[in-house]
């Protein structure tokens, strides 16, 4: 009699299962753990902001004095939008699996929307999603030069130096790992690497570079020609997360009875979009 053989007791010689999920990982944008975040009971909110000041005027003592004008605001309306998954599952899976399907699905929900999002709070186009950071040209940006996909120590300093100093004292970097592999490998004329002591974090501190720090985030571009490969600014008076539902998971064991499934929808509503510009900078790319 042989392991190997089912037939001459093989049988008797079963395989361990071993109750265990192996995942691959999901990579999400942390852009909400950056942002303001608020939450609302309304389709859509609208916030004003100042966009232009008046200035000041010297006059003498008995001059005459005219209006100061230019002091304007617009009117930023985030409307919310909906995020959604679609599973069936057997009313015999449910039954028989060693897995909780249901909570296994809750949290591949929640996992997922919160890559959705995170993609769409980056480069959304405002159609039926967000509107990102990077879309347009609503974002002053910062070039690299000639060398398309090329970043330099220069292009950093430039980049930190676009921003108002109020807000470049709370600013983040934002960019993705592949770029963050390109900054690490800078060096200088004597081959040392220049941010050899940047991304310590000593004692807690955050990692930084140039002494702003940064959070990698997949869904911002890679450096390449025309792209938008780094993100700063003081994101929590950038850019606005506006939260409605969150996820929400309905268990629907009728529609779908007839063949033998449960069907589970998960949503969420959640709105985002640039409400001070100035705020930010982006790197982008020479096109080539």
């Amino acid at each position: 009699m042989t392991v190997r053989t089912a037939a001459t007791a093989g049988n008797l010689a079963p395989e361990e299962y071993v109750a265990e999920l192996i995942k691959i990982v999901t990579e999400i944008s942390p852009v909400r753990s950056v942002a303001r975040v608020r939450a609302t009971t309304s389709k859509e909110i609208e916030i004003p902001t100042k966009d232009a000041n008046f200035a000041a005027a010297w006059t003498a003592e008995t001059g005459t004095r005219s209006e100061t004008t230019g002091y304007s605001t617009t009117l930023n309306t985030i409307a919310t939008h909906e995020l959604y998954a679609l599973v069936d599952i057997s009313s015999m899976l449910l039954e028989d699996s060693a897995f909780n399907m249901e909570a296994e699905m809750n949290q591949e929900f929640a996992e997922q929307f919160a890559k959705g999002e995170g993609a769409a709070f980056i480069a959304g186009n405002g159609t039926n999603k967000p509107t990102g950071i990077t879309n347009g040209n609503t974002v002053a940006h910062t070039a690299t030069g000639a060398a398309s996909a090329a970043i330099s120590t220069d292009n950093l300093m430039d980049l930190v130096h676009g921003l108002k100093s109020e807000y470049a004292a709370n600013a983040t970097m934002m960019f993705n790992r592949a770029t963050l592999g390109i900054i690490r490998k800078l060096k200088d004329t004597a081959g040392q690497y220049i941010f050899q002591t940047g991304f310590s974090g000593q004692s807690g501190a955050p990692n930084t570079i140039i002494g702003i720090p940064y959070v990698e985030a997949p869904d911002v571009a890679d450096a390449a020609s025309g792209a938008k490969s780094v993100l700063i600014g003081d994101f929590r008076r950038g850019y606005m997360i506006v939260d409605r539902v969150a996820l929400s998971v309905l268990r629907d064991p009728y529609s779908q009875a007839a063949t033998g499934l449960v069907r589970y929808i998960a949503r969420r509503r959640v709105g985002g979009k640039v409400v001070l510009a100035e705020a930010m900078r982006v790197l982008k790319h020479a096109t080539s």
